[in-house]
């Protein structure tokens, strides 16, 4: 399956991502307040972006199942996500429209809008997976490592751990691989390219989100 071989070339830095700082403060609850909400206000921007380019996506899908696999992206960045992270800075913090965006998270969002340009979502596509597949991968393991009674950021990671999403993230992986099932191994290498470069921005990202 498409998928499933995505996972084995991309794993490795996926593991770099769940061996970061940030990631593995968050598991044992000793991320600063300072760090998370410097990660949800970039974040916030990101997903922005995402939803945008999500929206430039519906308008060249081909196919009514690829306009509604795209519609539920939408959906869940918008009622899950951005709505999960806006509860959860304090009111007194300053927006997106005011937050300074650091210059990792201007290189990410510079990557995935770079994109926007493809002709019939077949790149466009695979750039929209890929936080999905990390945040599977990352935020699944590190719920199960984390104390859901004291720790103050179980219930952010946990939920991406919950049946909701789990049907959300199935319903994507069934159409990619439906839908990437004939390619070539050319294209396929140049896909998996796709997912290391952007596995790196989000790499940066943490990083950076992490030292201020």
């Amino acid at each position: 399956m498409f998928i499933d071989e995505i996972k084995s070339k991309i794993s490795l830095l996926w593991e770099m991502g769940f061996n970061t700082p940030f990631v593995q403060e968050l598991i044992k609850g000793d991320l600063s307040k300072e760090a998370f909400e410097r990660y949800l206000q970039q974040d916030s921007v990101y997903l922005e972006n995402y939803v945008k380019l999500c929206k430039i996506a519906i308008g060249k899908a081909k196919t009514n199942k690829e306009r509604e696999i795209i519609r539920s992206l939408i959906e869940f960045s918008n009622d899950t996500e951005l709505q999960t992270r806006s509860e959860s800075l304090d009111s007194d913090s300053i927006s997106t429209t005011e937050t300074e965006v650091f210059p990792e998270t201007e290189d990410y969002i510079n990557y995935i809008m770079s994109f926007s340009h493809d002709k019939d979502n077949y790149k466009l596509m695979i750039v929209l997976m890929n936080c999905m597949l990390s945040y599977d991968y990352i935020f699944t393991i590190a719920a199960a490592r984390m104390n859901s009674s004291q720790n103050i950021y179980y219930s952010f990671v946990a939920d991406y751990t919950t049946e909701k999403y789990k049907t959300f993230y199935r319903g994507w992986i069934d159409y990619m691989n439906e839908a990437y099932r004939d390619i070539s191994d050319y294209k396929k290498n140049e896909l998996i390219k796709i997912f290391e470069e952007a596995s790196i921005y989000e790499l940066r990202f943490w990083d950076r989100v992490y030292i201020g």
